[in-house]
């Protein structure tokens, strides 16, 4: 499979080979349009053979988008041939004679100082070609790999309507990449040349069934686990928004009745019964208003005051109390990334996010262990994306926090975010989610990987603000 992923036409890019399967003409004019006029717009070499179409019908299309054909036609940004003078030159078609054009077009491109070369051509001919099926199979098997191997995009096109079933079949096989409407589909029906030569033996056919049978059962398990993780996420997103609303009307009721509760304190002299009464509301009520700040957290909704900070600092600050918190018993091991970036957000905020993990990672090693703090910089790629709803491509800073303790099972994963969720004893089971809501609050998100008696890891991820920027969050 590609590398980049391909799901539109404007993701397709030199070096890939794919097959246009249309079956009406408003699909193939939204198609071409799109393709030549976006080919053009990067700089590449676009060159359309023509069959079924004649060159004046496609260049109409272009001028509806407002594309200037005639000025890429006279500076051969854009060049029209005719399948007689490209796959039936000399009446018949020659497959090695093609794939010599497509190089030396290619390499002209490039002397010329285009991009590339991207070409697409219309396959009607090959109906009425004698020989010209099997021919074009053998031509098709090997694009795949000149496309790759030279600064080359090819689309080939195919009327549904005008070729038999298993031939379009076989077509299906041989392209990596399927355009189907104006969908962009990556083939996992494709058969890699150098596979396809025994394809039609009962051996291979049955192993290709198997093969893709398999790849289809991971990616249907991908999509039920991408659903399930979104579900969660917007559960843990609704979940949030009432207790922040609760806790922020929560938190109104509960100054009521502190303020009152120290005016009663006032009206007894000490050492009064009544006045031990009033300060036990006072302790009531203070427990109740950190209560409200971790829920409040957890949705969101506190005031935050950010600035540009080194995560490194952050730690190091910490490490002595870390170092009290996790006891004798713990090996705290800190791994801090040089060249780490800046992060802008709340310092008093990360500093209870980390010390959150840390607490719950020392309960979680009761008879000892190693605890790893780590920082480094990481680039996500949208393929990294997948499976994680909160992820996105970009730029961020990684705080990881490792230990060697019991691990989680997937009961446990699924609800550990959750408020008052908790499998201790005691406790209000809103460490973590504190965390969570924090986290999510500066525009990151956490991830968590844990099996019982294997440990766990926690890796929170916050948007990176350049390194350029770090030397002034280290000075502040």
């Amino acid at each position: 499979m590609n590398p980049h992923p391909v799901r539109t036409i404007g993701d397709l890019r030199l070096g890939n080979h794919a097959t246009f399967l249309y079956q009406n003409e408003p699909e193939h004019r939204n198609v071409m349009t799109r393709f030549v006029r976006q080919g053009l717009e990067r700089g590449e070499k676009v060159i359309y053979v023509a069959d079924s179409h004649t060159p004046e019908t496609v260049s109409n299309y272009l001028r509806s988008e407002r594309v200037d054909v005639d000025s890429h036609l006279d500076r051969r940004r854009l060049v029209f041939l005719t399948s007689s003078e490209t796959y039936l030159r000399r009446g018949v078609f020659d497959s090695e004679r093609m794939r010599a054009m497509i190089v030396g077009e290619a390499e002209r491109a490039l002397a010329e100082g285009f991009a590339g070369l991207r070409g697409t051509g219309e396959m009607t001919w090959a109906r009425g070609s004698p020989g010209g099926s099997e021919k074009l199979i053998e031509y098709e098997r090997a694009l795949s790999e000149l496309a790759e191997k030279t600064h080359v995009l090819m689309v080939c096109q195919y009327d549904r309507s005008s070729f038999r079933p298993e031939f379009l079949l076989d077509i299906l096989h041989i392209h990596p990449l399927v355009i189907v409407g104006t969908e962009v589909c990556e083939n996992f029906y494709y058969i890699a040349p150098a596979e396809l030569e025994d394809h039609y033996l009962p051996a291979a056919r049955f192993r290709v069934c198997i093969e893709n049978l398999l790849v289809r059962k991971r990616m249907e398990e991908s999509v039920l686990r991408s659903m399930e993780q979104l579900r969660h996420s917007q559960k843990m997103e609704a979940v949030g928004k009432v207790a922040g609303g609760v806790a922020h009307d929560f938190r109104n009721l509960v100054t009521a009745i502190m303020q009152s509760a120290e005016l009663l304190e006032e009206e007894f002299p000490p050492g009064d019964q009544r006045r031990e009464d009033a300060q036990k509301i006072l302790s009531a009520a203070d427990r109740a208003a950190q209560l409200v700040t971790q829920l409040l957290a957890f949705g969101m909704r506190q005031e935050l005051k950010p600035r540009m900070l080194d995560l490194n600092s952050v730690v190091g600050s910490l490490e002595n109390m870390l170092k009290r918190v996790t006891g004798d018993k713990v090996e705290l091991v800190l791994l801090l990334e040089p060249e780490l970036g800046a992060v802008k957000a709340d310092q008093s905020q990360l500093e209870q996010v980390l010390m959150n993990m840390v607490v719950n990672a020392r309960e979680a090693m009761p008879d000892g262990g190693r605890l790893t703090v780590r920082t480094d910089n990481v680039t996500l790629e949208p393929g990294q994306c997948r499976g994680v709803p909160e992820a996105r491509p970009g730029k961020f800073v990684r705080l990881s926090i490792a230990d060697t303790g019991i691990g989680m099972g997937k009961d446990v994963l699924e609800q550990m975010f959750e408020p008052f969720f908790t499998t201790k004893q005691s406790g209000t089971g809103l460490g973590l989610s504190v965390a969570y809501g924090i986290i999510r609050q500066h525009g990151g998100w956490i991830t968590v990987d844990s099996e019982p008696g294997r440990g766990t890891r926690f890796q929170i991820y916050l948007p990176a603000i350049g390194a350029d920027r770090l030397s002034a969050a280290r000075t502040s």
